[in-house]
């Protein structure tokens, strides 16, 4: 088990291999938010018209998405002996095992997440999904998570196994920490105190995700 020291030092060392990448994430993602500014030459006698490129990248991007999005993936149980009808190991259970998942799914909203997954691997080429225990409902809690914040364990493009371990960074408001995290109040410990710029600022939050734990701590305010 690594410390949180350890992660951090972990997690910088994955962001400065990945920032190539990254750049290129972020340059679409400023594409599709408008953000990109094109110049164009000043013509007296010419209409001004919007920027058009903003809309030609979200088209292509959303097209896509929503057209692989619209056929929902299917869910199969095959029983473990066909020819049992009811009981252990039965196409009765195997029914059960279906409809299990099928309401996983529903209580996850799991096909509005599947389309924010899929125009994160239209617009990025990579998507990530996370399978996380949900302690409140007792079930399985299905999250999709930002490319752009996302740092598997190093692995070959031809290599298509699950990551032993993966580390994610994104921000949270102090207030939000304070709310759901009481060990980051300063009173208590934390980082976080009460004052206006600890509650308001956005703090950088590292988590880390292996086949055993899962790690939360703060790495600190992101514009320090």
């Amino acid at each position: 088990m690594y410390t949180f020291e350890e992660i951090v030092g972990i997690i910088r060392k994955r962001q400065e291999a990945q920032t190539p990448v990254i750049n290129k994430m972020l340059e679409i993602k400023e594409r599709y938010n408008g953000d990109y500014v094109i110049p164009l030459p000043t013509l007296e006698e010419e209409p001004v018209l919007p920027p058009l490129t903003p809309a030609l990248i979200s088209e292509n991007i959303d097209a896509i998405a929503q057209r692989a999005a619209s056929v929902s993936p299917f869910i199969g149980c095959p029983a473990l002996n066909v020819s049992k009808e009811r009981g252990v190991r039965s196409r009765e259970y195997a029914d059960i095992r279906r409809r299990a998942l099928k309401a996983t799914w529903f209580k996850n909203n799991f096909r509005l997440k599947l389309r924010r997954a899929y125009r994160h691997l239209a617009g990025y080429a990579t998507t990530c999904l996370v399978v996380s225990p949900d302690f409140e409902r007792g079930g399985p809690k299905i999250e999709v998570r930002d490319p752009l914040g996302v740092y598997p364990e190093p692995k070959a493009y031809e290599d298509y196994a699950l990551p032993r371990n993966c580390g994610f960074v994104y921000g949270k408001s102090g207030d939000w920490l304070r709310a759901n995290f009481p060990a980051s109040r300063q009173e208590n410990g934390g980082p976080v105190g009460t004052d206006e710029r600890s509650v308001q600022e956005l703090w950088d939050v590292a988590e880390w995700i292996d086949a055993e734990h899962i790690v939360i701590g703060i790495m600190g305010p992101r514009h320090a």
